[in-house]
């Protein structure tokens, strides 16, 4: 057995890095102290401001300890029996008096794909694919256009090999100076100082920009700082400057993609000019980045939250799924769309099928044979999954009307006033189990993994 005293390996609880850190005990009850892991394969020991403070919340004095139940209008401590037996009964309740849909639960990108896989259970078995997760309102659209276009909702390559091969870097949507400290320094920095060129597409000048001299005069990088919401046009200028020099792969279009020509009828009739005025960047610019990004010998594009929360956010990271296929930048070291998650495990939440329209391993709800596979002889047979408006509507009533659902951050919110019971949660020392950081998911990929460029299509006269 090993000492109790030995540091505990884990990962940071903040961003999708997936960084890795030691944990032991402190000299008093309750202090946890934090050490480098040295070879912890994503950051050999680095770790930004949010990693360094991170134990700060497990001993502090505002921590959740004991269950709490609400009555009279205010919250009292219970024990877990009683807790238990109040959602036990209440999920009978509420399933006996109003069916299975009118209950809604809701997984978390900060817990491990363990707990995750088994509260989508919990739902799915219940009688209800009503269980989503915080991804809902970050990158649900980039695992939807990535699965529907590559066959997998994560980044196709690794961080590693997108360090030792990648020539350009086109960051869109994404400020990895600041939202991903530790990515930035660690692989982006240190492949620019190797001669990689970055191409950075953000209506802001930020941190990520100033970490790059991204405005020297070298000319060797770029930033397009385009006008908020012009994300599709841009790109739309891009694929096109593309088209018309011929910089695109014939060979790989002819072999590994479908749409092709779809794509290319879609973008005849498209004014550049006119593009390059919305978006507020001289078109020799955008030209001159789509040349860049078209020449390189590996050119990888990253994604980030400034892409996917849109309400076209599908069609933003489509157009730079389909960049990447008609330049034949996918499927090698150094290629491929990528994107930045913002938490811990939301990649591993959304593997394990904490969503409401797919199961575990992103297999559709309303696959018969898919919901055998992964739960044979559940008495739930699927149903059609909440759609946006509808389960905006009942995600409210739940929250202010329903019982509330044991877990969540292990200190109260304001959100809590409308609860009827508040259970405490878990943290980085109190439990085990797996992440599926940002480098790539457990989960298995959709068999088809086919790759195919122009099946949804950039709209030209897409509205700002």
């Amino acid at each position: 057995m090993s000492d109790e005293n030995e540091p505990v390996k884990t990962i940071c609880p903040y961003c999708g890095v997936g960084c890795g850190l030691k944990l032991s005990p402190g000299e008093e009850e309750g202090d946890v102290r934090l050490k480098p892991w040295f070879d912890a394969p994503v950051n050999e020991g680095a770790l930004c401001i949010k990693g360094g403070a991170s134990t700060e919340v497990v001993n502090h004095d505002e921590r959740l300890k004991e269950p709490l139940i609400k009555e009279d209008g205010e919250f009292r401590e219970a024990t877990w029996e009683e807790a238990y037996d109040l959602i036990v009964s209440e999920l009978e309740r509420i399933r006996e008096e109003y069916g299975p849909d009118a209950m809604g639960f809701f997984g978390s990108s900060k817990t491990m794909n363990e707990e995750n896989y088994l509260i989508q259970k919990l739902a799915r078995r219940y009688g209800t694919n009503n269980v989503d997760n915080c991804t809902r309102m970050c990158h649900a659209s980039t695992v939807w256009a990535l699965r529907t276009s590559l066959g997998m909702g994560a980044m196709t390559n690794s961080m590693q090999d997108l360090e030792d091969e990648a020539d350009v870097y086109w960051i869109q949507g994404a400020n990895p100076g600041e939202q991903h400290p530790i990515a930035n320094s660690q692989y982006f920095k240190q492949a620019v100082l190797e001669g990689a060129t970055v191409i950075q597409v953000d209506p802001h000048a930020n941190k990520t920009t100033r970490s790059f001299d991204i405005h020297d005069e070298d000319n060797r990088h770029m930033h397009l700082q385009l006008e908020p919401g012009t994300d599709v046009p841009l790109l739309n200028a891009v694929i096109k400057t593309v088209l018309g020099n011929d910089w695109h792969d014939e060979e790989f279009i002819e072999e590994r993609t479908e749409g092709f020509e779809h794509l290319r009828e879609t973008l005849e009739d498209f004014d550049k000019e006119r593009a390059a005025e919305q978006c507020g960047v001289p078109l020799e610019d955008i030209e001159k980045a789509a040349e860049k990004y078209a020449k390189a010998n590996n050119a990888a594009i990253f994604t980030g939250m400034g892409m996917s929360q849109h309400r076209c956010g599908v069609d933003n990271v489509q157009n730079e799924i389909n960049l990447s296929l008609i330049t034949g930048n996918i499927g090698r070291p150094g290629t491929g769309v990528n994107p930045l998650r913002g938490q811990n495990n939301v990649q591993g939440t959304c593997d394990v099928g904490a969503m409401p329209n797919v199961l575990p391993g992103y297999q559709l709800v309303d696959d018969d044979e898919a919901r055998e596979r992964v739960d044979p002889g559940a008495v739930h047979h699927g149903g059609e999954p909440p759609d946006e408006r509808t389960g905006r509507q009942r995600g409210q009533a739940t929250l202010r009307g329903g019982t509330g659902l044991p877990g969540g951050p292990g200190h109260l919110h304001d959100r809590d006033r409308e609860a009827r019971r508040r259970d405490p949660a878990g943290d980085l020392v109190g439990r085990a189990g797996r992440h599926g950081h940002q480098h790539g998911p457990p989960g298995p990929a959709d068999a088809r993994r086919r790759r195919r460029a122009g099946q949804h299509p950039p709209r030209p006269g897409h509205p700002l």
